[in-house]
């Protein structure tokens, strides 16, 4: 399979990632990844995961069946997959970005973190699987915007921490605003 071939398939790997990650509400391990590829017709899942660029998806090492295959909202961007969900994690980055902003200080003299619950960044009216809003508390994790506590609550799986400056996100209002906010903060 040449490269061009491997990379063409990327988006059919990324979407069998997306699903794999929303059913298990955890990024998948390489096995699944490796045995549902074969299953959809891919002949060596690993070339393809390999040919795809490291902004789409990240993964440790696939000779241990047990890696985890983590996915970056750029590789979701690429492949078309949850317009939704995506709007929903910029949604909740400027939410958290707004939160940074407005939370009080209790000492002028001690630095002190701001930690916000998942059922704080939604709509409550939003018809989001547990799956979903786990992978959106993974890619905001995975993206460095907190650090991310989880929970055994299907309303609210996670808490985000956020310790440092996150005002350039404030203004994203879709996910090409976010990741042009990104790349300008990591220049």
């Amino acid at each position: 399979m040449s490269h061009r071939e491997e990379r063409s398939r990327g988006p059919e790997l990324i979407e069998l990632i997306y699903e794999a990650t929303v059913q298990a509400g955890d990024w998948p391990v390489y096995q699944h990844i490796d045995l549902e590829g074969h299953r959809r017709g891919m002949e060596k899942p690993y070339e393809v995961l390999e040919a795809l660029p490291h902004e789409w998806v990240s993964f440790e090492n696939p000779l241990d069946t047990a890696s985890k295959v983590r996915l970056h909202v750029e590789g979701i961007a690429a492949a078309e997959l949850g317009d939704g969900l995506l709007q929903e994690f910029v949604n909740a980055v400027v939410a958290l970005s707004e939160r940074w902003e407005r939370e009080p200080m209790l000492s002028p003299a001690q630095a002190q973190p701001v930690v916000v619950q998942a059922h704080e960044l939604f709509d409550a009216s939003a018809a989001r699987s547990e799956g979903e809003l786990r992978l959106i508390g993974l890619l905001l994790d995975n993206e460095g915007i907190g650090t991310v506590d989880w929970t055994e609550d299907p309303a609210s799986p996670f808490s985000v921490e956020i310790d440092f400056e996150i005002r350039d996100y404030r203004a994203a209002s879709s996910i090409e605003d976010y990741l042009r906010a990104r790349r300008s903060d990591h220049s």
